[in-house]
């Protein structure tokens, strides 16, 4: 397993603030059932000076000889991992490889940089409205949490895993997912 820590502890702390995302590595790429597989954080700087991110995405490599390679359909599979597959395509300007993926920034999920955007509206909300929000400026929506990074490379391991065993249906050229 290789890891790299792209930002500091501090720079994460400043940006998100406390949490265990401030220890964990930025990108870690494994192999799991002879897939290649990639976490990374994703963040997003505005020209602002503001950040927007922090939380974890998966990634697992289609190979050429698979039958996904290239195939957007990927989006409209039923695959058991995080909220689904979110993300079906080649990275940025590299045009020869194709990845299938999700995110850890659904509404069940606790995205960092929204930690920190939430205690301005909330200090915002104190300065501006005194006592009505007093009590309340705490409670996170749907008992949220913070998909880590353990949880991340075990469902990118799980749809590597689904990966590996799927073929195209001989009937259509819709995909389905059979056992080998």
């Amino acid at each position: 397993m290789e890891t790299l820590h792209k930002y500091t502890r501090e720079q994460k702390l400043q940006w998100f603030g406390e949490g265990p995302w401030c220890d964990e590595p930025d990108e870690v790429k494994f192999e799991c059932s002879d897939m290649e597989c990639l976490i990374y954080r994703h963040i997003v700087f505005e020209e602002s000076g503001h950040s927007f991110g922090g939380f974890l995405n998966g990634y697992v490599k289609i190979p050429e000889y698979h039958p996904l390679y290239r195939n957007e359909k990927g989006h409209d599979l039923d695959f058991d991992v995080h909220y689904g597959v979110t993300f079906n395509n080649h990275f940025y300007d590299d045009d020869k490889t194709w990845w299938i993926g999700f995110n850890c920034a659904h509404s069940m999920d606790v995205v960092p940089s929204m930690i920190e955007i939430r205690k301005k509206m909330d200090q915002y909300r104190r300065d501006k409205f005194p006592g009505l929000f007093d009590g309340n400026l705490k409670c996170m929506p749907f008992n949220s949490t913070y998909k880590t990074l353990d949880f991340a490379i075990n469902e990118c391991k799980k749809l590597a895993e689904q990966l590996t065993v799927f073929k195209a249906s001989p009937q259509s050229d819709l995909c389905s997912q059979h056992q080998q």
